[in-house]
């Protein structure tokens, strides 16, 4: 780790003298964009009034004097590709899915911003629901209860979700028996057929209307909530490819996007710093 960071400062202070940066002020950076909630990365099941970023960019852009490109991903592996590539001096998106960018040593990215959510929390956590007429009302009753999990790249719907089961004595399946799901829709659907008394779904899930391709949200009810949280959506750049003054200058005119400031479109409170990812939460 140490050579690996000392690397990288040696060939930011050459890169800085030299010139040798992809991106000067005023220059284009080509922004990724994978946000879970914004209409033109959302998966399909994603509907209602989601997020865009047009206006929030013009006001970024005014801002800072730089230009950005946004590319929109809906497939997180096709976009993780992307990255370690290079392709992009950015990205936009769920901090829990780069786990692979942050582990690859030719690239070093650097969160600048994450973006709050619109109740202005900018942490993710898993809800424990249920399907309409379930007897459980609260998460302390589910002992014996069968769980629909997410997978382990979605640490609200598993891991969190497995250490708020054990504070409660409630016993976790082992992995080989764990009923796992690919998305919030699948979990809900797990419950409407009866396959799972409980499911844990992204706290978004419900107020974006994940589930509304397989029922009502109305027919699910929540039950519990993890008991820690991790960072939603964050603004990265490749620190490989932009200077730290264009760093400084794109994450001051980001943070500058907050109160009256805040495009409506961006169904948030605005950008914050970044909070730390919790050092016992393994990153995927």
């Amino acid at each position: 780790m140490f050579k690996k960071t000392f690397a990288i400062l040696a060939f930011s202070a050459i890169a800085a003298s030299t010139g040798l940066f992809a991106q000067e002020a005023g220059k284009t950076l080509k922004i990724a964009v994978a946000d879970p909630i914004c209409r033109e990365s959302a998966c399909s099941c994603v509907t209602g009034t989601l997020r865009e970023y047009g206006e929030t960019v013009k006001q970024i852009e005014k801002s800072s004097g730089l230009k950005l490109e946004l590319s929109y991903f809906e497939e997180e592996a096709l976009l993780l590709r992307e990255l370690k590539k290079g392709s992009f001096d950015g990205v936009i998106g769920k901090l829990s899915v780069f786990g692979v960018i942050f582990k690859d040593a030719s690239r070093n990215f650097v969160r600048l911003a994450d973006i709050a959510k619109p109740d202005g929390d900018a942490m993710l956590s898993g809800v424990f629901i249920v399907y309409k007429n379930a007897s459980l009302k609260d998460l302390a009753s589910a002992k014996g209860k069968t769980f629909a999990f997410g997978q382990s790249d979605a640490p609200e719907k598993s891991q969190l979700a497995f250490e708020t089961l054990k504070r409660l004595g409630i016993e976790v399946p082992k992995e080989d028996a764990r009923q796992e799901h690919f998305s919030c829709k699948e979990g809900a659907l797990a419950l409407i057929e009866r396959k799972a008394d409980v499911a844990v779904i992204s706290d978004y899930a419900l107020q974006f209307g994940c589930i509304v391709v397989v029922g009502d949200p109305k027919d699910f009810s929540v039950i519990g909530r993890t008991d820690k949280a991790i960072p939603f959506t964050t603004f990265m750049v490749d620190s490989i490819k932009v200077s730290p003054e264009n760093q400084k200058l794109l994450k001051k005119a980001l943070l500058e996007v907050k109160g009256d400031s805040v495009p409506k479109e961006l169904l948030s409170t605005g950008f914050v710093e970044p909070k730390p990812w919790p050092s016992d939460v393994v990153l995927p």
